[in-house]
């Protein structure tokens, strides 16, 4: 297709100084592909907005000529042989898209998605079960300006994260950054975990984390400009405590997916970033008596728990931050580096005697 592609790249050029590009890869079997292949390019002027359309099939594209107009990379959704609709908008004008998994409840995720909003983000609610308090942010956050909507679904299901994503680029035309904030956390004893308790947890904290970071990633991908996905961790899989077993094994895996994934997606769009955040004790379960939160406070090093302002601040400053990838930062008050004061006589029960010799 060469001498379409010189009036592709002409029209593209006319195109961005306007409001927005829309390039559609249409449907096919790729035992379709090569001779037959054609492409239609079509653009329209209206008012000052001008769209251009582009239909062609993913053979055709000449990805190291027009990097800036085709996306790298159109993945088969279903299967090794079809290619379905995929509709990718790139927005020349317009704020950017947060997605933020487990935001529906009014917890650290729907923290995380306002704080977004307070800084000029448009946002994509989720709710899997808290559907109703996921539509009364929405509507709380169009209220004072935002553009909102609500994508529902389990994030372990294999179809969910990929039809997310398409939802969240059709309505709004792209996304710029995700944050994986849905989780399950529960505990039993050691010996009355099961392998249905591991495998839960695998499955949404683990699983969950993963499909949809690829869905949002590929998405990046084939943006020119980008993107970026905070993961969630948690700062206790370096000291885990007891009856938690199932729940750190799978987190525990969330520090090695973040280095993991910052590798795939820099790869193919080096504008693409990964990074994870390791939180302390935020919001405590309320099942947690008054006597153990104190407790918990006294053994962080700042002498306060963490609030779910904290969380989103540095969920804000990775997603942000273009030059930071693949990096876990804890947010726990020193939580982590610090062993309670409690502790100190315990581990060196000699150590003021010495000193004392030593100065006699």
């Amino acid at each position: 297709m060469g001498g379409t592609q010189g009036s592709v790249a002409s029209t593209f050029q006319d195109v961005e100084r306007h409001a927005a590009i829309h390039i559609y890869a249409t449907s096919c079997r790729k035992k379709e592909l090569g001779s037959k292949c054609s492409s239609a390019l079509r653009a329209e002027k209206n008012g000052t907005e001008c769209r251009a359309t582009l239909t062609v099939r993913p053979s055709e594209l000449d990805l190291q000529t027009h990097q800036d107009v085709f996306p790298r990379r159109i993945a088969p959704f279903n299967d090794a042989n079809t290619y379905h609709d995929m509709e990718i908008h790139k927005e020349m004008i317009g704020k950017k898209v947060a997605w933020i998994t487990g935001s529906g409840a009014p917890r650290v995720g729907q923290a995380i998605a306002k704080y977004f909003a307070n800084q000029g983000f448009q946002i994509a609610l989720h709710a899997n079960n808290s559907v109703n308090n996921g539509m009364q942010c929405a509507s709380e956050l169009k209220r004072n300006g935002t553009e909102a909507i609500v994508v529902q679904g389990s994030v372990e299901d294999s179809d969910f994260a990929k039809s997310s994503v398409h939802q969240i680029v059709h309505h709004f035309g792209r996304l710029d950054v995700l944050v994986n904030s849905a989780a399950i956390w529960d505990w039993r004893s050691f010996e009355e975990t099961t392998a249905e308790d591991v495998r839960r947890q695998f499955e949404v904290n683990t699983l969950g984390t993963f499909l949809c970071s690829q869905a949002a990633g590929l998405q990046m991908v084939a943006q020119p400009t980008g993107g970026s996905i905070v993961l969630i961790g948690d700062w206790a899989v370096l000291r885990p405590y007891r009856d938690f077993s199932a729940y750190f094994a799978g987190k525990g895996a969330i520090e090695t997916m973040t280095r993991s994934l910052a590798v795939e997606l820099a790869t193919r769009n080096p504008s693409v970033r990964v990074n994870a955040i390791l939180p302390g004790p935020v919001m405590l379960d309320p099942s947690i008596s008054p006597a153990k939160a104190d407790a918990i406070l006294q053994d962080c090093l700042l002498k306060r728990l963490g609030r779910p302002e904290d969380v989103a601040q540095a969920a804000y400053f990775l997603a942000t931050n273009e030059f930071i990838t693949g990096v876990c930062i804890p947010v726990d008050g020193g939580r982590s580096i610090y062993s309670g004061s409690s502790m100190d006589a315990i581990a060196h029960p000699t150590v003021r005697s010495s000193l004392k010799r030593s100065a006699d």
